[in-house]
């Protein structure tokens, strides 16, 4: 028998968890880029839990379904996945029957830990908080029926649980120099990344190609060296996104160097240009690739 008191107590131990199911969407305007994540809402019906207790039809459970336990020292179990951070989270059960005192007792374990527990439940339904830390996995929930006396049922309908997932990773484009349309000449070169590379030797020339982004640019670089007789500041470069210079250089190496791209980039549809600006008669500028990355 337990002590008899009209005290209710409720327990939170720590635990995370991550899982998908409805995003939040961020609103109009709101910054998106490397730190944005999306907020999920998973629901675990408890009906669809293994083990003790049967299953109920109430209008007002969630699903049109509720898990009853009313035998003491048992409980059901379900698994389920994470993926991300919890922000918060709530347990969704109310008694039901002739529950006497304190009664009833009841626990809620993720992975054999008490993560919520109270007992002299009401008989309307009530949503236990729980917060705390769980590794990113695969995890076991319980429901458990602590102690009910006779007559007393435990009715659990669900575990709401709304979490932070991690941004995807960063997506890297490879943008080959040959495969731009216009002015210089294809090269065969085992040095190039793809075997191959632009040259082009003569100035105020260039060559295009188009690329799409579906998030804002976070760095970017492009591959080129001189090739030929070139005098000092002899060969200078351009690389064009959108009509706006993102890279320059005078005095090319004549080793494959790698120019940072500059300035932000918004997603959508682009169109890059390599562009020898200027040289000498005899000097010639190779391009290699174009490497953008960009924050899905």
């Amino acid at each position: 028998m337990h002590q008899s008191s009209s005290k209710v107590c409720f327990v939170a131990v720590a635990f995370a968890l991550a899982a998908c199911s409805t995003d939040v969407r961020p609103e109009d305007g709101e910054a998106t880029g490397s730190t944005q994540s999306a907020l999920t809402t998973t629901v675990l019906e408890a009906e669809n839990a293994t083990g003790a207790g049967v299953v109920v039809n109430d209008a007002t459970a969630s699903n049109g379904q509720l898990r009853a336990i009313s035998a003491s020292y048992t409980g059901a179990t379900q698994t389920f996945t994470t993926t991300g951070t919890l922000v918060s989270g709530v347990v969704r059960l109310r008694r039901s029957g002739a529950c006497v005192g304190v009664d009833p007792w009841y626990i809620v374990r993720i992975d054999g830990l008490s993560v919520a527990a109270g007992n002299a439940l009401p008989a309307t339904w009530t949503d236990v908080p729980i917060s705390g830390s769980l590794a990113i996995g695969t995890h076991t929930v319980e429901y458990y029926d602590r102690h009910t006396d006779p007559g007393c049922t435990i009715q659990f309908d669900k575990l709401t649980l709304t979490l932070n997932n991690p941004p995807p990773p960063p997506v890297t484009l490879t943008l080959e120099a040959e495969s731009a349309v216009g002015s210089g000449g294809v090269v065969s070169d085992a040095t190039a990344s793809n075997g191959q590379l632009r040259s082009f030797g003569a100035p105020y020339t260039g060559a295009t190609q188009a690329f799409l982004t579906t998030g804002p640019l976070t760095s970017g670089s492009v591959r080129l060296r001189r090739s030929g007789t070139c005098t000092a500041p002899n060969p200078y470069f351009e690389l064009r996104i959108d009509g706006v210079v993102r890279a320059s250089g005078s005095s090319v190496p004549a080793a494959w160097t790698d120019y940072p791209i500059s300035g932000a980039l918004a997603a959508g549809n682009h169109n890059l240009e390599y562009y020898y600006r200027f040289g000498n008669a005899g000097c010639a500028l190779q391009f290699d690739k174009a490497t953008i990355t960009y924050q899905p």
